[in-house]
């Protein structure tokens, strides 16, 4: 199906991804049979608010984006997602990381159409573009090796809690580094 609906998309990335899920999963019926079941289905919730807030935010942070340049919307988007995920550090629950899917589903969608847009308009050429949204493909990629990797250390170190802290900085980071990005020529609002 992923072939035809995305003919272009990586063929590997969708069945790693579904391995990876199923060893979870594996694990996580190995570690508690009788849980399995629930966590399982804590999962499939998660990852379906995460998604359904991206699909719906998709359109209106676009036009946000359209209307506002670059820093406002991103600023905005750490705005939401660093408290979407410090209340599952401050209230660990089953509620709290409904909260946090929510928040960080529509925070990463607005950020990221905010900023490949910006990328798109300050690029002078062609093959500066192509450079460009290369150097941008990496963001996810490292972020998805780094988070993971940061959240796993820190549960087993110091707690779930912890982790979910630690997480909840990494916004406050990229804000940092991006404070002193100009918005591109063309916006009308300079954040």
């Amino acid at each position: 199906v992923a072939r035809i609906a995305v003919p272009d998309a990586d063929r590997y990335l969708l069945p790693m991804a579904g391995l990876l899920t199923a060893i979870g999963v594996t694990e996580i019926y190995r570690l508690g049979p009788s849980d399995a079941f629930k966590h399982g289905l804590w999962f499939v919730i998660g990852v379906a608010l995460f998604a359904l807030a991206q699909i719906f935010l998709c359109l209106p942070a676009g036009r946000y984006a359209d209307a506002h340049g670059f820093k406002r919307p991103t600023t905005l988007c750490i705005a939401a997602l660093v408290p979407g995920i410090a209340v599952s550090a401050v209230w660990p629950g089953f509620a709290a990381l409904c909260v946090s899917a929510i928040l960080s589903g529509g925070a990463v969608v607005a950020a990221s159409i905010a900023l490949q847009r910006h990328v798109g308009r300050a690029a002078a050429g062609t093959s500066e573009l192509k450079q460009a949204f290369s150097i941008l493909s990496l963001a996810p990629a490292c972020a998805s090796f780094v988070g993971p990797v940061m959240a796993g250390v820190l549960i087993d170190r110091a707690g779930f809690q912890a982790a979910f802290a630690a997480l909840a900085a990494l916004p406050v980071v990229t804000w940092l580094l991006l404070r002193k990005a100009k918005d591109s020529e063309g916006d009308r609002d300079a954040a």
